[in-house]
Protein backbone atom coordinates (compact mmCIF):
# COMPACT_ATOMS: atom_id res chain seq x y z
CA UNK A 1 0.00 0.00 0.00
CA UNK A 2 2.91 2.33 0.68
CA UNK A 3 3.75 2.33 -3.05
CA UNK A 4 0.24 3.27 -3.96
CA UNK A 5 -0.06 6.15 -1.49
CA UNK A 6 3.13 7.62 -2.92
CA UNK A 7 1.72 7.17 -6.42
CA UNK A 8 -1.50 8.98 -5.52
CA UNK A 9 0.36 11.91 -3.97
CA UNK A 10 2.71 12.33 -6.92
CA UNK A 11 0.67 11.27 -9.91
CA UNK A 12 -3.04 11.99 -9.43
CA UNK A 13 -2.95 15.39 -11.05
CA UNK A 14 -0.46 14.60 -13.77
CA UNK A 15 -1.03 12.38 -16.80
CA UNK A 16 2.32 13.09 -18.45
CA UNK A 17 4.42 10.36 -20.01
CA UNK A 18 8.15 9.87 -19.98
CA UNK A 19 10.71 7.79 -21.80
CA UNK A 20 12.52 6.98 -18.53
CA UNK A 21 11.87 3.41 -17.43
CA UNK A 22 12.17 2.58 -13.74
CA UNK A 23 11.01 -1.00 -13.44
CA UNK A 24 9.23 -2.08 -10.27
CA UNK A 25 10.91 -4.99 -8.50
CA UNK A 26 8.42 -7.75 -7.72
CA UNK A 27 8.66 -11.21 -6.25
CA UNK A 28 7.25 -14.39 -7.74
CA UNK A 29 3.76 -14.90 -6.28
CA UNK A 30 2.72 -18.11 -4.61
CA UNK A 31 0.61 -20.60 -6.53
CA UNK A 32 -3.08 -20.62 -5.68
CA UNK A 33 -4.67 -24.03 -5.18
CA UNK A 34 -7.48 -23.23 -7.63
CA UNK A 35 -5.06 -23.53 -10.57
CA UNK A 36 -3.27 -26.67 -11.77
CA UNK A 37 0.50 -26.26 -11.83
CA UNK A 38 0.67 -26.37 -15.63
CA UNK A 39 -1.76 -23.42 -15.92
CA UNK A 40 0.01 -21.36 -13.30
CA UNK A 41 3.39 -21.92 -14.98
CA UNK A 42 2.08 -20.22 -18.14
CA UNK A 43 1.67 -16.96 -16.22
CA UNK A 44 4.96 -17.37 -14.39
CA UNK A 45 6.72 -17.74 -17.74
CA UNK A 46 4.87 -14.81 -19.32
CA UNK A 47 5.89 -12.30 -16.66
CA UNK A 48 9.64 -12.23 -17.44
CA UNK A 49 8.81 -12.24 -21.17
CA UNK A 50 6.74 -9.10 -20.68
CA UNK A 51 9.51 -7.55 -18.60
CA UNK A 52 12.02 -8.27 -21.36
CA UNK A 53 9.77 -6.53 -23.90
CA UNK A 54 9.55 -3.45 -21.71
CA UNK A 55 13.30 -3.31 -21.06
CA UNK A 56 14.34 -3.98 -24.67
CA UNK A 57 15.54 -0.67 -26.10
CA UNK A 58 15.31 -2.04 -29.65
CA UNK A 59 11.52 -2.26 -29.46
CA UNK A 60 9.47 0.86 -30.16
CA UNK A 61 8.40 2.82 -27.07
CA UNK A 62 4.75 2.34 -28.02
CA UNK A 63 5.13 -1.40 -27.47
CA UNK A 64 7.00 -0.88 -24.22
CA UNK A 65 4.41 1.31 -22.55
CA UNK A 66 1.54 -0.90 -23.70
CA UNK A 67 3.17 -3.91 -22.08
CA UNK A 68 3.05 -2.32 -18.64
CA UNK A 69 -0.66 -2.96 -18.41
CA UNK A 70 -0.29 -6.44 -19.87
CA UNK A 71 2.19 -7.11 -17.10
CA UNK A 72 -0.32 -5.90 -14.54
CA UNK A 73 -2.94 -8.32 -15.90
CA UNK A 74 -0.50 -11.22 -15.93
CA UNK A 75 0.45 -10.54 -12.33
CA UNK A 76 -3.20 -10.26 -11.33
CA UNK A 77 -4.01 -13.60 -12.93
CA UNK A 78 -1.21 -15.25 -10.99
CA UNK A 79 -3.05 -14.26 -7.78
CA UNK A 80 -0.26 -12.50 -5.93
CA UNK A 81 -0.28 -12.65 -2.13
CA UNK A 82 1.36 -9.21 -1.97
CA UNK A 83 -1.33 -6.62 -2.77
CA UNK A 84 1.06 -3.67 -2.59
CA UNK A 85 3.09 -5.23 -5.40
CA UNK A 86 0.05 -5.57 -7.63
CA UNK A 87 -0.73 -1.90 -7.01
CA UNK A 88 2.84 -0.87 -7.75
CA UNK A 89 2.59 -2.58 -11.14
CA UNK A 90 -0.57 -0.59 -11.84
CA UNK A 91 1.48 2.46 -10.84
CA UNK A 92 4.05 1.56 -13.52
CA UNK A 93 1.36 1.14 -16.13
CA UNK A 94 -0.40 4.41 -15.37
CA UNK A 95 2.84 6.38 -15.16
CA UNK A 96 4.02 5.42 -18.63
CA UNK A 97 0.73 5.01 -20.47
CA UNK A 98 -2.12 6.67 -18.55
CA UNK A 99 -4.67 6.78 -21.37
CA UNK A 100 -4.00 3.24 -22.52
CA UNK A 101 -4.12 1.99 -18.93
CA UNK A 102 -7.43 3.71 -18.24
CA UNK A 103 -8.93 2.25 -21.40
CA UNK A 104 -7.68 -1.25 -20.61
CA UNK A 105 -8.67 -1.01 -16.95
CA UNK A 106 -12.24 -0.13 -17.86
CA UNK A 107 -12.38 -2.79 -20.60
CA UNK A 108 -10.63 -5.67 -18.84
CA UNK A 109 -11.41 -5.20 -15.15
CA UNK A 110 -13.02 -6.46 -13.11
CA UNK A 111 -11.81 -9.82 -14.31
CA UNK A 112 -14.73 -12.19 -14.67
CA UNK A 113 -15.23 -15.54 -12.96
CA UNK A 114 -15.09 -17.02 -9.45
CA UNK A 115 -11.39 -17.81 -9.88
CA UNK A 116 -10.69 -14.10 -9.41
CA UNK A 117 -12.60 -13.79 -6.13
CA UNK A 118 -9.36 -13.93 -4.14
CA UNK A 119 -7.90 -11.00 -6.03
CA UNK A 120 -10.96 -8.85 -5.55
CA UNK A 121 -11.20 -9.63 -1.85
CA UNK A 122 -7.64 -8.39 -1.60
CA UNK A 123 -8.18 -5.52 -4.02
CA UNK A 124 -11.60 -4.11 -3.15
CA UNK A 125 -10.33 -1.47 -0.71
CA UNK A 126 -8.11 0.05 -3.42
CA UNK A 127 -10.52 -0.35 -6.35
CA UNK A 128 -12.62 2.78 -5.54
CA UNK A 129 -9.43 4.84 -5.64
CA UNK A 130 -8.40 3.37 -8.99
CA UNK A 131 -11.91 3.90 -10.34
CA UNK A 132 -11.69 7.52 -9.24
CA UNK A 133 -8.34 7.98 -11.00
CA UNK A 134 -9.70 6.46 -14.22
CA UNK A 135 -12.84 8.59 -13.98
CA UNK A 136 -10.70 11.70 -13.56
CA UNK A 137 -8.67 10.89 -16.66
CA UNK A 138 -11.78 10.20 -18.74
CA UNK A 139 -13.41 13.42 -17.57
CA UNK A 140 -10.35 15.34 -18.79
CA UNK A 141 -11.22 14.49 -22.39
CA UNK A 142 -13.02 16.98 -24.63
CA UNK A 143 -16.52 15.44 -24.72
CA UNK A 144 -17.62 17.45 -27.76
CA UNK A 145 -14.50 16.42 -29.65
CA UNK A 146 -15.02 12.79 -28.62
CA UNK A 147 -18.51 12.80 -30.15
CA UNK A 148 -17.21 14.53 -33.26
CA UNK A 149 -14.45 11.99 -33.95
CA UNK A 150 -16.88 9.14 -33.28
CA UNK A 151 -19.14 10.66 -35.93
CA UNK A 152 -16.18 10.85 -38.33
CA UNK A 153 -15.46 7.18 -37.75
CA UNK A 154 -19.11 6.20 -38.20
CA UNK A 155 -19.30 7.99 -41.53
CA UNK A 156 -15.95 6.58 -42.63
CA UNK A 157 -17.19 3.02 -42.10
CA UNK A 158 -20.87 3.38 -43.09
CA UNK A 159 -20.55 1.62 -46.45
CA UNK A 160 -16.87 0.71 -46.33
CA UNK A 161 -17.58 -1.92 -43.66
CA UNK A 162 -19.78 -3.77 -46.19
CA UNK A 163 -16.63 -4.76 -48.07
CA UNK A 164 -16.27 -7.66 -45.64
CA UNK A 165 -19.52 -9.09 -47.00
CA UNK A 166 -19.52 -8.00 -50.63
CA UNK A 167 -17.24 -6.60 -53.36
CA UNK A 168 -16.34 -3.08 -54.38
CA UNK A 169 -17.93 -3.65 -57.79
CA UNK A 170 -21.24 -4.55 -56.13
CA UNK A 171 -21.10 -1.46 -53.94
CA UNK A 172 -20.45 0.67 -57.01
CA UNK A 173 -23.32 -0.97 -58.86
CA UNK A 174 -25.95 -0.24 -56.19
CA UNK A 175 -24.71 3.30 -55.54
CA UNK A 176 -23.38 2.61 -52.03
CA UNK A 177 -19.79 3.46 -52.92
CA UNK A 178 -20.80 6.84 -54.33
CA UNK A 179 -22.55 7.58 -51.03
CA UNK A 180 -19.40 6.56 -49.17
CA UNK A 181 -17.24 8.89 -51.26
CA UNK A 182 -19.64 11.75 -50.51
CA UNK A 183 -19.28 11.03 -46.79
CA UNK A 184 -15.50 10.91 -47.20
CA UNK A 185 -15.55 14.39 -48.74
CA UNK A 186 -17.63 15.71 -45.83
CA UNK A 187 -15.22 14.16 -43.35
CA UNK A 188 -12.14 15.51 -45.13
CA UNK A 189 -13.40 19.09 -45.09
CA UNK A 190 -14.31 18.95 -41.40
CA UNK A 191 -11.07 17.24 -40.36
CA UNK A 192 -8.87 19.88 -41.97
CA UNK A 193 -10.65 22.44 -39.81
CA UNK A 194 -10.12 20.30 -36.70
CA UNK A 195 -6.40 19.94 -37.43
CA UNK A 196 -6.05 23.70 -37.86
CA UNK A 197 -7.97 24.40 -34.65
CA UNK A 198 -6.70 21.82 -32.12
CA UNK A 199 -4.06 19.75 -33.89
CA UNK A 200 -4.43 16.00 -34.13
CA UNK A 201 -7.11 14.78 -31.67
CA UNK A 202 -5.05 12.09 -30.01
CA UNK A 203 -5.52 10.08 -26.84
CA UNK A 204 -5.02 13.00 -24.44
CA UNK A 205 -8.00 14.77 -26.03
CA UNK A 206 -10.36 11.91 -26.97
CA UNK A 207 -9.01 8.81 -25.22
CA UNK A 208 -7.02 5.82 -26.43
CA UNK A 209 -10.11 4.13 -27.85
CA UNK A 210 -10.82 7.07 -30.18
CA UNK A 211 -7.31 8.11 -31.21
CA UNK A 212 -7.45 6.25 -34.55
CA UNK A 213 -10.67 7.86 -35.82
CA UNK A 214 -9.18 10.87 -37.57
CA UNK A 215 -6.22 8.84 -38.87
CA UNK A 216 -8.58 6.42 -40.63
CA UNK A 217 -10.44 9.26 -42.32
CA UNK A 218 -7.18 10.88 -43.46
CA UNK A 219 -5.98 7.50 -44.73
CA UNK A 220 -9.14 7.20 -46.85
CA UNK A 221 -9.10 10.80 -48.08
CA UNK A 222 -7.47 12.55 -51.04
CA UNK A 223 -3.75 13.14 -51.46
CA UNK A 224 -4.04 16.78 -50.41
CA UNK A 225 -5.40 15.95 -46.96
CA UNK A 226 -2.99 13.03 -46.52
CA UNK A 227 0.01 15.29 -47.08
CA UNK A 228 -1.55 18.04 -44.97
CA UNK A 229 -2.26 15.67 -42.09
CA UNK A 230 1.09 13.85 -42.03
CA UNK A 231 2.98 16.51 -39.97
CA UNK A 232 0.12 16.63 -37.45
CA UNK A 233 0.32 12.86 -37.03
CA UNK A 234 4.10 13.02 -36.69
CA UNK A 235 3.79 15.68 -33.98
CA UNK A 236 1.17 13.66 -32.07
CA UNK A 237 3.47 10.63 -32.10
CA UNK A 238 6.38 12.70 -30.77
CA UNK A 239 4.11 13.76 -27.91
CA UNK A 240 3.22 10.10 -27.19
CA UNK A 241 -0.36 10.98 -28.09
CA UNK A 242 -0.80 8.51 -30.97
CA UNK A 243 0.25 5.03 -32.01
CA UNK A 244 3.64 5.19 -33.76
CA UNK A 245 2.56 2.85 -36.56
CA UNK A 246 0.18 5.42 -38.02
CA UNK A 247 2.98 7.55 -39.44
CA UNK A 248 4.40 4.61 -41.40
CA UNK A 249 1.01 3.65 -42.79
CA UNK A 250 0.14 7.17 -43.92
CA UNK A 251 3.58 7.86 -45.37
CA UNK A 252 3.42 4.67 -47.44
CA UNK A 253 -0.13 5.43 -48.57
CA UNK A 254 1.02 8.82 -49.86
CA UNK A 255 3.85 7.15 -51.76
CA UNK A 256 1.41 4.66 -53.28
CA UNK A 257 -0.98 7.40 -54.44
CA UNK A 258 1.96 9.19 -56.03
CA UNK A 259 3.13 6.01 -57.71
CA UNK A 260 6.41 6.05 -55.77
CA UNK A 261 8.02 3.15 -53.86
CA UNK A 262 6.86 2.76 -50.27
CA UNK A 263 9.33 2.79 -47.36
CA UNK A 264 7.80 0.75 -44.53
CA UNK A 265 6.08 -2.10 -46.37
CA UNK A 266 2.54 -1.40 -45.18
CA UNK A 267 0.78 -1.25 -48.55
CA UNK A 268 -0.29 -4.16 -50.75
CA UNK A 269 -1.61 -4.54 -54.28
CA UNK A 270 -5.13 -5.83 -54.94
CA UNK A 271 -3.75 -9.29 -55.73
CA UNK A 272 -2.22 -9.51 -52.24
CA UNK A 273 1.38 -8.89 -53.30
CA UNK A 274 3.36 -6.19 -51.55
CA UNK A 275 3.44 -2.82 -53.31
CA UNK A 276 6.86 -1.81 -54.70
CA UNK A 277 9.34 -1.14 -51.92
CA UNK A 278 12.41 1.06 -51.61
CA UNK A 279 15.55 -0.74 -50.36
CA UNK A 280 13.70 -3.89 -49.28
CA UNK A 281 16.80 -5.26 -47.55
CA UNK A 282 16.46 -2.52 -44.90
CA UNK A 283 12.67 -2.47 -44.54
CA UNK A 284 12.56 -4.26 -41.19
CA UNK A 285 15.03 -1.81 -39.66
CA UNK A 286 12.75 1.02 -40.74
CA UNK A 287 9.65 -0.81 -39.51
CA UNK A 288 11.13 -1.34 -36.06
CA UNK A 289 11.46 2.41 -35.55
CA UNK A 290 7.68 2.75 -35.81
CA UNK A 291 6.73 -0.34 -33.83
CA UNK A 292 5.92 -2.57 -36.81
CA UNK A 293 6.69 -6.28 -36.80
CA UNK A 294 9.22 -7.70 -39.30
CA UNK A 295 7.97 -8.92 -42.67
CA UNK A 296 9.39 -11.38 -45.16
CA UNK A 297 10.24 -9.97 -48.61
Amino acid sequence: MRYFILFICCGLFSFSQTNEIVFTTISQPKQKDIYPKSYWNVWVNDLPKTEDIIKNENIARRVKIREYFNRFLVYAKMQTNQPEELLSVFNDSFKYAPHYTVYRYVEALPLKGKEYAYMWNMYKSEKPILDSICSRVRSSYDSDLVELVKDFQSKDQKYRKLLSETTLDELKADGSWKKQLNLDRENSKAIKQILDKVGYPGRSKVGFENESAVFLVIQHSNLELMEYGLPFIEEAIKNLDLDTTYYAYLYDRIQLVKGLPQVYGTQYNLDGSIYKLSEPENVNKRRKVYGLYPIKI
